[in-house]
């Protein structure tokens, strides 16, 4: 938990093993200087794997991680929540990891966020990562992006999906790049990129 705000963190070779060990965040992302590298976790059965919030300088490399949902297996509050989320601050690098479920970069959005309309992610690299199930987000709010040389491997969704502008917030997704990147999909449902509406540069 570091909501103490600590200056320089590294968290290394962690291992939470066990689908139903975490009931909560793997890792509370607040400070500066944070380097997240080596680990290994299973699931969060009610949190996100790692929450980013009020970060400048974020690294998360070589991480094995995964936010499962465990619905089918009778715990229904058990859903595949967020494996990083990039919610607020500002130059993160996410490179090398292996992830099970949905990760994304931008502030919390729909009702949750209403209390922090000013709330931005800027400058975040998403690249030459393994994404398994699910789909990398980015969120309105989130500013200059790169998602770079990652394979995502979901079937029937987005393997990249970019969100609207938003008048409730009066804020939207600017300047992303996309460049060699590599999705999957055996169905027949589902985009390599959906883009919403009034996007403000996009390669």
């Amino acid at each position: 938990n570091a909501n103490g705000e600590p200056d320089r963190l590294l968290v290394m070779d962690n291992d939470a093993p066990l689908e139903i060990g975490i009931t909560d965040y793997f890792m509370w992302t607040q400070g500066s200087d944070i380097v997240v590298v080596g680990n290994h976790v299973a699931n969060s059965t009610r949190e996100h794997i790692i929450r980013v919030y009020d970060v400048d300088r974020l690294a998360v490399i070589d991480n094995e991680m995964s936010n499962i949902s465990r619905q089918d297996e009778g715990d229904q509050y058990d859903i595949a929540k967020g494996v990083v989320t990039n919610q607020k601050g500002q130059y993160s690098y996410i490179e090398g990891n292996t992830m099970h479920g949905p990760s994304g970069v931008g502030p919390l959005g729909f009702g949750d966020g209403l209390g922090d309309k000013q709330a931005r992610f800027k400058h975040a690299v998403f690249a030459n990562n393994m994404v398994y199930d699910d789909t990398f987000y980015i969120r309105h709010g989130a500013q200059n992006v790169t998602v770079r040389g990652n394979v995502l491997d979901g079937n029937g969704r987005s393997a990249i999906y970019i969100d609207s502008y938003q008048n409730d917030y009066q804020r939207g997704v600017i300047d992303v790049v996309i460049d060699e990147n590599t999705a999957y999909n055996d169905e027949i449902t589902g985009n390599f990129v959906y883009v919403g509406k009034d996007i403000d540069g996009l390669t």
